[in-house]
């Protein structure tokens, strides 16, 4: 057997394997981390459900003709109908609570006055910020049209 043959076959040199562990050792410092951090992910899994149930809550009250209050606080929102029977409730991450950033509770209603209009407490759209530690992302719910939308 030649000398090439045999260095071919005699597997890693030292220099190559501190290299690779230097690598996989900078990877689980820095990269590990944020795939570990689910506070992100929950976060932004509740700023989806918000928007998409009052989509929905939405929707219903036009469908029923009937007016739905949404009230937000810094722990999550609620939905009832207008006499006051509940609805739904979506919550902060129990971990992450709370995640809306509220001075004080504000309120909204779907299918306002009979006219299918969206209404909010004051009059202008209604910004909702989802944010606990460093995750931060912003919302809005347009006034009249009841679009409910993520900022840039």
């Amino acid at each position: 057997m030649s000398s090439a043959a045999r260095r071919t076959a005699a597997g890693f040199t030292l220099v190559e394997l501190i290299i690779t562990l230097v690598l996989v050792a900078a990877l689980a410092v820095y990269a590990a981390p944020k795939f570990a951090d689910l506070d992100g992910w929950r976060l932004r899994a509740f700023g989806d459900d918000l928007r998409s149930r009052c989509l929905e809550v939405q929707r219903l009250a036009l469908n029923q003709r009937r007016a739905i209050v949404a009230t937000f606080s810094s722990t999550g929102a609620t939905f009832a109908y207008g006499d006051g029977t509940p609805l739904v409730a979506v919550t902060c991450p129990t971990r992450n609570s709370p995640c809306l950033s509220l001075a004080s509770p504000v309120s909204t209603t779907f299918f306002a006055t009979s006219t299918g209009l969206t209404s909010t407490a004051s009059g202008s759209a209604l910004d909702l910020t989802v944010s606990h530690g460093s995750y931060s992302k912003s919302y809005r719910l347009e006034n009249e049209t009841g679009l409910f939308h993520a900022l840039p």
